[in-house]
């Protein structure tokens, strides 16, 4: 099967020192055009569905569409809810196939995100997907959510513990204006 768990296409990539796309789609076309081109550089592939994307064409539409076509290639793919301050609209997404979700509690006190993203690390562990957590917000509005205002920026000691102290599976680091 070509669906793959997060960790599954990362750790191989982290090990092997190359680069996996991570790419948003916004409707079948898109979602198409993202397996062919992965399918034909015989590359593993992040498929990305924005809070947007999802609210407008709805998380079942979404999945059948995904479960429809990641069926027909043959490279390791994701299917993962990008930058998503909602618990419900994350809960939403699981329940429909996502196996892996970024909970971006980056605009919350980081008290509250910490509180937040351990809840949802916990809600994707009963469906078996992976969670990406996020500390500070990158620089920049995407589908209504973000800032162009500069974002606070924490220590590497309190990222660390961040990270342990939610249990995320992969955490996005702010560099400037994108994460590392």
């Amino acid at each position: 099967m070509t669906v793959a768990t997060l960790r599954e296409v990362v750790e191989p990539a982290f090990a092997a020192r190359y680069g996996v796309p991570a790419i948003n789609i916004f409707n079948d076309l898109t979602l198409e055009a993202v397996l062919a081109g992965a399918e034909k550089a015989q590359s593993p592939v992040i498929v990305q569905t924005s809070v947007k994307t999802v609210k407008s064409i709805g998380a079942d539409v979404l999945a059948a569409m995904w479960r429809a076509m990641v069926a027909r290639v043959s490279v390791p793919a994701v299917l993962h809810l990008d930058h998503c301050p909602e618990v419900e609209v994350v809960k939403t997404c699981l329940e429909n196939g996502w196996n892996s979700v970024l909970f971006d509690g980056s605009s919350l006190p980081a008290e509250q995100n910490l509180a937040l993203t351990t809840q949802v690390v916990e809600m994707a562990k009963a469906y078996g997907a992976q969670v990406e957590g996020e500390l500070e917000a990158i620089t920049g509005v995407e589908d209504d959510h973000g800032s162009d205002d500069e974002a606070e920026r924490h220590s590497l000691q309190a990222s660390l513990d961040f990270i342990d102290a939610t249990g995320i599976d992969v955490f996005a680091p702010s560099i400037g204006n994108a994460h590392g």
